[in-house]
């Protein structure tokens, strides 16, 4: 069992942590940034487990923590249809015998005996659940999407709510917005605790003066996706006028994944505004070229959290966000960002039109915004709740 002293250094906790299988977006930032906060501020001994020889088994070589590759999918996975009765049924009562065999090749692997907390970086992942069911071992769960309305997902694991309720003693939801969209899918109320991603500030902002045009720059990141807005910012630019089109310049970054990047240069071309539009593929460095725009646009349907929206706050951006997902949480509207109606075009440019034809207003939303992340979504923050939540359920269990 773990032994926490209440002096300022808590020891002796040895943590099996589970990774999703996301190698890009900020999923792997937030949990790279937990891991190491939780081990350099209260000298946690990290287990890593992952699914390949990838970005998570190079991350923890590259910092001296053990790690163990098994290899597990998720049970959460986007389908483009629904499974039927006797297929769901097949599904489920494989991916059950698959189950036991992983668990029985982490057994070999990884001495259980000496983990004191199980902690699932995502939802998806349900081999934690089942190690913890096995060997009566405290398991912590993040949820850290909606699941359905953001990605689409469907649970192979038959009453995966049910599944997850029993066999585990706390989640930990990323925003209030998650949280009561999962309590209502039927998770525990009881064991739901919200604790903020942590954003790790490394962004040297530039000073805008002294930018190489006169152009108001505009940045939009994510995956290409229609779930994540882009094209109500390319609907909302077509409802600008020339004036105002002649003093801006937008740039898109991300991955492609599912072919919805041609949607959005057809939609660009049809508009007229190849000009002003630039289409860029997705990259680690994004982050250290932030400070080079002044406005960041956050259109998701359901944002979980919003990690790049913190980072354009750090990074010194007048931010523009949808009304949905976990941005009102974030962002207080008119203070220190601006919240638009969820796929209203019109509400998009409204709010562009306002920070176009205002700079000192752009600047001081961007100013409050900054203070506003420094002070609320910091790694040193997020690992001292997630602390508190393990020593919560080490003495319940």
């Amino acid at each position: 069992m773990a032994m926490i002293e209440n002096n300022s250094k808590e020891t002796d906790m040895k943590v099996l942590f589970i990774a999703g299988l996301a190698e890009f977006g900020g999923s792997p930032n937030s949990f790279m940034e937990m891991v190491d906060a939780l081990a350099k501020n209260y000298e946690i001994t990290p287990v890593i487990m992952t699914g390949r020889h990838g970005l998570y088994y190079q991350y923890a070589n590259s910092h001296g923590y053990e790690v163990h590759v098994i290899p597990y999918v998720e049970c959460m996975q986007t389908l483009p249809y629904k499974l039927g009765r006797v297929k769901a049924i097949y599904k489920d009562f494989k991916w059950r015998h698959q189950t036991k065999k992983l668990v029985k090749l982490a057994e070999e692997k990884i001495n259980l005996h000496e983990i004191d907390l199980i902690h699932t970086n995502i939802e998806r992942v349900d081999l934690g659940a089942a190690i913890s069911e096995k060997h009566k071992i405290t398991h912590v769960c993040h949820i850290r999407e909606f699941g359905d309305t953001d990605f689409n997902c469907i649970s192979i694991r038959h009453n995966y709510i049910k599944y997850l309720n029993d066999r585990t003693d706390a989640f930990l939801a990323i925003s209030n917005a998650v949280a009561l969209h999962w309590i209502k899918l039927g998770l525990d109320k009881n064991k739901m605790e919200v604790v903020y991603n942590g954003v790790k500030n490394e962004i040297a902002v530039a000073n805008k003066l002294a930018s190489f045009d006169s152009k108001i720059h505009i940045v939009m990141a994510g995956t290409y996706l229609e779930n994540k807005g882009q094209m109500q910012l390319v609907n909302a630019l077509h409802l600008l006028n020339e004036d105002l089109l002649s003093k801006i310049s937008v740039d898109f970054w991300g991955k492609d994944i599912v072919g919805y990047k041609k949607e959005l240069v057809t939609r660009v071309q049809q508009y007229d505004l190849n000009e002003i539009v630039c289409f860029h593929n997705y990259s680690t460095t994004l982050s250290s070229q932030l400070s080079q725009y002044d406005i960041g646009i956050m259109a998701s349907k359901a944002e979980g959290f919003g990690r790049v929206t913190v980072e354009y706050m750090y990074a010194g951006l007048a931010v523009i966000a949808s009304d949905t997902g976990a941005n009102p949480e974030i962002i207080d509207d008119g203070v220190n960002g601006l919240l638009y109606h969820y796929n209203d075009a019109q509400s998009m440019a409204s709010k562009l039109v306002l920070l176009i034809n205002n700079a000192r207003y752009r600047e001081t939303i961007a100013e409050r915004g900054k203070v506003t992340v420094t002070n609320r979504f910091t790694p040193q923050i997020n690992a001292k709740n997630i602390f508190d939540i393990y020593k919560k359920a080490l003495h319940n269990n």
